[in-house]
């Protein structure tokens, strides 16, 4: 039997079906060391296991922790909640308008900053407010360094800073200008002793120097012509800055330096995409993997992995592979990866755990096509090789294969036994399934069952 190429990542031309059917959901791959098994083992993503339910049923818009008075934040149906490291919510607030755009910052005194709806929203540790923006018309987005909260403008290209270590005083004369070029102010975000300024054609880079009014200044000759289309995809994580660029592809800034990190197949859905305002990012972590989400409101989500630079699909469904990820946003905090769910509850990531709560997913791979010089030929055998883990179904987990011909119709699922409840490896296979000139192979598990996948064999005549 021949090597049987797997997938390495989602890579779905739409437009082109044939070409390219490639996919994996809730699935990962991670690369092997020279001499192993196979070139690289696909994982299953991790679990997400409740860790304090707001109770209000709706999108945890985001998440922020503030090390120094040990207390996590989060916005969910228009109201600020506080909890500490052993979870017990407190309502801090209410009233916010967070349907679209909805941001936190804090400082060094652990006050708390949120833009969201263009209201400016802050908690003093003892009031929640909203104080009066002198320099500004509405806020877009707050960003913070520890001394300073910074207010991006709604409709011009100023931004605002609040007094040092004081969320609720904004003067009148605290303010710059995003002006090397004509643009609108989408979203800004502080990383790494910058602060990023992302209009609709250009990023500029900020950088401390003191000002009388304005405590940083644009550094000369740093602009990037990429400027941001979809102001809530905007995150960062550790000297990286993730955000959708209005060429429809998905840029990362690391260090100072744009990367372009998206693939054709992505890029293709963004520019059909036609509300940037339902799609929000974020970025999280499982084990050594880390992972800059998107996540759209009618789709799976789309997730890079940093550390192999791949793109895979996360959706919170056991039969609806076009449900987006329950991920909405995050915050490590506590020791644990937090994640903001899209239903009221808070959830730490578990790679023990293999449902999402109480949702068992449906995990995914579509093949590259196995294509030939034309000639029909006989898919004799397929065999795929599965470790299985230890997870008790009360029964035998299985596996279904799905084949298609074109990339578009695909046949009855076939189903095979995967064993018990048994922690090992072994190979499912499956026989005469038919002739053509090109076959695209779809395996699907529903089963909430621990998974991982070493690689594939095929016979074809």
């Amino acid at each position: 039997m021949a090597q049987l190429v797997l997938a390495s990542q989602s890579a779905t031309d739409l437009s082109n079906p044939g070409f390219s059917r490639e996919r994996l959901l809730n699935l990962y791959i991670r690369s092997f060391p020279s001499g192993a098994k196979s070139p690289a083992l696909i994982k299953r993503t991790a679990g997400l296991t409740a860790w304090l339910d707001l109770g209000t049923g709706a999108q945890v818009r985001e998440l922020l922790h503030v090390p120094g008075d040990g207390l996590l934040y989060a916005v969910s149906d228009g109201k600020l909640y506080s909890t500490p490291e052993t979870p017990a919510a407190t309502q801090r607030g209410s009233g916010i308008n967070d349907n679209h755009n909805t941001t936190m910052a804090a400082n060094q005194n652990g006050e708390v900053a949120i833009a969201a709806g263009g209201t400016y929203y802050t908690w003093d540790k003892t009031t929640f407010a909203t104080p009066t923006m002198n320099a500004l018309t509405g806020v877009q987005q707050v960003a913070g360094d520890g001394n300073y909260i910074f207010l991006a403008d709604t409709s011009s290209g100023r931004i605002q800073s609040t007094a040092i270590g004081d969320v609720n005083t904004l003067a009148a004369l605290d303010f710059a200008n995003a002006d090397e070029q004509p643009d609108r102010i989408r979203a800004i975000a502080w990383n790494g002793a910058y602060l990023y300024v992302l209009g609709t054609t250009t990023v500029e880079t900020w950088r401390e120097t003191g000002g009388n009014n304005f405590p940083y200044s644009r550094e000369q000759g740093t602009t990037i012509m990429k400027g941001i289309a979809a102001a809530r995809s905007i995150a960062t994580e550790g000297n990286s800055i993730f955000y959708i660029s209005q060429d429809w592809t998905v840029q990362e800034i690391r260090d100072g330096r744009r990367y372009e990190v998206s693939t054709p197949a992505l890029s293709r859905i963004l520019q059909e995409y036609t509300d940037f305002s339902t799609v929000t990012g974020c970025t999280f972590a499982e084990g050594a993997h880390k992972f800059y989400q998107i996540r759209f409101s009618d789709r799976a989500s789309w997730s890079y992995d940093q550390k192999t630079t791949f793109w895979h699909e996360r959706c919170s469904s056991q039969t609806d592979d076009l449900i987006p990820s329950k991920i909405v946003s995050s915050a490590q905090a506590f020791g644990l990866q937090l994640i903001g769910g899209d239903d009221g509850i808070i959830y730490k990531v578990d790679e023990t755990a293999i449902k999402e709560g109480a949702d068992t997913l449906l995990r995914l791979i579509r093949t590259p096509p196995i294509v030939t010089d034309g000639d029909e030929v006989t898919l004799d055998r397929v065999g795929i090789d599965v470790k299985t883990g230890g997870t008790d179904i009360g029964r035998d987990a299985s596996i279904d294969l799905c084949i298609s011909e074109d990339g578009e119709t695909w046949s009855p699922p076939m189903t095979r036994n995967m064993g018990g409840f048994a922690n090992r490896t072994r190979r499912v296979e499956w026989h005469g399934l038919g002739q053509a000139d090109e076959h695209h192979l779809e395996f699907r598990i529903t089963d909430p069952i621990d998974v991982s996948f070493y690689g594939g064999r095929i016979d074809i005549s």
